[in-house]
């Protein structure tokens, strides 16, 4: 009596992984749309305060672009009638602030060369 071989498909490693991707869509699909919604953050953050992130920029940018981006600032973090800065005096504090600062300075430089210049040996224990 001849011996009957059962056939075993052989699965290839790539079928495998195809998946296991599919079985873990779900993870995979909430995975982008938190990346999304994070790089969506990102760039309102960019688009209202991106100014302000790079501090040594502020020496090249006009006078009159400065003035709309602390308007745009205001506008943003306004509520009705009640707002959380005043454009104007923001406008008015960089311009005496881009002044007093080197414009390869970090915003740790920028901080320490404002605030702790003024204020000798107070709050130094934060930068080191």
């Amino acid at each position: 009596m001849a011996r009957r071989t059962v056939w075993k498909p052989r699965i290839p490693r790539q079928l495998i992984a195809l998946l296991n991707l599919i079985n873990h869509y779900p993870i995979l699909r909430a995975a982008v749309k938190s990346f999304s919604e994070r790089f969506n953050q990102f760039k309102m953050y960019s688009d209202n305060f991106g100014f302000l992130y790079n501090i040594g920029e502020l020496q090249k940018i006009t006078n009159d672009d400065l003035m709309k981006s602390c308007l745009d600032l205001q506008n943003y973090l306004s509520d009705g009638e009640l707002c959380d800065i005043v454009a104007s005096e923001l406008y008015e504090e960089l311009l005496v602030f881009r002044h007093t600062m080197k414009e390869d300075s970090t915003p740790i430089e920028a901080l320490k060369h404002s605030v702790f210049k003024t204020i000798p040996g107070a709050f130094t224990f934060f930068l080191t």
